[in-house]
């Protein structure tokens, strides 16, 4: 897979991955650190006399660089955790640091925070929802607030049932 520049405003060209290419949206935050990743290659670039390019991959395989070749990001990532020790003293697996746990974070973080699962969707570039759905977990306190919505629907139903019934009882007198 590989990520080109788009020069409009926060935005990224994922090219050739699994379900295709598309259109990845970024945050301020994301924004800003890629810009910075692309102002340093600039540098570097025109430090080295080397020409920059529109169309440059934001991130270009060793070879293109320097000839050597480039570890994928999904196999240096677990020497970067293992360095950080972000995964010592933790033995259950499913609380482990790893590259793919970080998709299901952020399926998890944008559908609680969006409750949008079209949408979560296509910011992973799933073919299909069933997918997404195995990705984006719903947190306890989501799942309690959606039983604390079903009670105070059930309360205003219960309510509205009442009136209704009180309403049918009132006789009118009418000359």
């Amino acid at each position: 897979m590989a990520t080109k520049w788009i020069p409009t405003a926060g935005t990224l060209a994922i090219l050739n991955a699994k379900t295709g290419s598309r259109t990845a949206y970024l945050t301020g935050r994301a924004k800003e650190m890629l810009q910075a990743r692309k102002r340093a290659a600039e540098k570097a670039k025109e430090r080295d006399g080397k020409e920059v390019s529109p169309d440059e991959l934001i991130f270009p395989k060793r070879t293109q660089i320097t000839g050597g070749a480039m570890a994928q990001a999904s196999k240096s990532f677990p020497r970067v955790v293992e360095e950080l020790g972000l995964n010592r003293g933790i033995t259950d697996r499913k609380q482990r640091v790893t590259f793919h746990r970080l998709r299901h974070s952020f399926a998890t973080l944008l559908y609680e925070s969006a409750h949008d699962l079209y949408l979560t969707q296509r910011s992973l570039g799933h073919a299909t929802g069933a997918m997404t759905a195995r990705y984006a977990k719903m947190s306890e306190s989501r799942l309690r607030e959606g039983a604390a919505a079903l009670e105070k629907a059930f309360a205003a139903n219960a309510a509205k049932q009442a009136e209704q019934e009180q309403a049918e009882q009132v006789v009118n007198f009418t000359k």
